[in-house]
Parts: structure tokens; sequence; C-alpha cells
């Protein structure tokens, strides 16, 4: 099966912080995404958000309090 274009993409991913939602964000990051990870658990999320961006260097992945959206 023919893998989908998904450098460039931009994806947002919902219960990024573990599971399925973590392991398709470190996934989607390995081949080039544009992320938005959201989570109801901040401080597992940073962690998950601190691995990508220690992988990937070149991915921006700020994060962002629900009060400043």
């Amino acid at each position: 099966m023919k893998k989908a274009k998904i450098d460039g993409s931009r994806v947002l991913i919902t219960g990024a912080s573990s599971g399925i939602g973590r392991a398709t964000s470190i996934e989607l990051a390995k081949r080039g995404a544009i992320l938005a990870l959201t989570a109801r658990r901040l401080k597992t999320l940073r962690k998950v958000s601190d691995e990508i961006k220690d992988a990937f260097p070149e991915i921006q992945a700020p994060l962002a309090d629900k009060k400043e959206i």
C-alpha cells in the first residue's frame, strides 16, 4: 500500500499525549507534517512535544495554553 504524501501537510491531532495519538504524532513528525497537538494533560503533552523536538530539530512544535487560543 502506498503511503500518502504528508510532508508539509498541516495535521491536528487530539489526544496526542498518549497511546495512538502520541504514536501518530511521532510518525507524522517523522514524515514531515506540520503538527498541532492537543491533549487534556498539558504536562504529558509537553513531554511528547519535547520528544518530537529532540528527535526532529527542524520541526517547530510550540505549545499554547488554551487561554491563548
